[in-house]
């Protein structure tokens, strides 16, 4: 575990970033389709399409099919946080939400950061951090 201590005083920007649903990825419950083939006037069913419940990458339609991922596991390695709705249907729906940001900057070019698991305990820290130091500090929102 890496460890970073910092001197508040010379802090010059605090930013702060919510989370947000992601717009990359969406749940789709599991269904069958039939496939059909069209020969001349009239369509013929050649089969099924088995769709798995799972997060799908939002893709451009020229690429075809959405890319199925389903490992919650793949999500929470890379700082996501799964949201769980149920919906009117009774049936479950999951969202990728990322996880709350926070940027401190000391100068030109030297900065920490850190993600957190709310909202609430980001702003914790920030207040926290305004605090500690001797400035006033002008919050705006962009």
């Amino acid at each position: 575990m890496v460890t970073i201590d910092f001197d508040v005083n010379i802090i010059t920007k605090i930013t702060f970033s919510k989370s947000h649903l992601s717009s990359d990825y969406e749940w789709k419950s599991a269904s069958v389709e039939p496939k059909y083939k069209k020969i001349l006037w009239w369509k013929k069913q050649i089969g099924v399409i088995h769709t798995e419940a799972g997060f799908y990458v939002k893709k451009c339609v020229y690429y075809g099919n959405d890319f199925w991922v389903n490992l919650d596991e793949y999500f929470l390695s890379k700082h996501y946080i799964i949201k769980t709705i149920s919906s009117a249907s009774e049936e479950l729906k999951k969202e990728i939400w990322t996880k709350p940001y926070v940027e401190v900057k000391f100068g030109h070019d030297q900065h920490v950061s850190r993600k957190f698991d709310s909202d609430d305990e980001a702003k914790e820290w920030v207040d926290k951090l305004k605090k500690m130091c001797d400035k006033k500090f002008e919050t705006i929102e962009v």
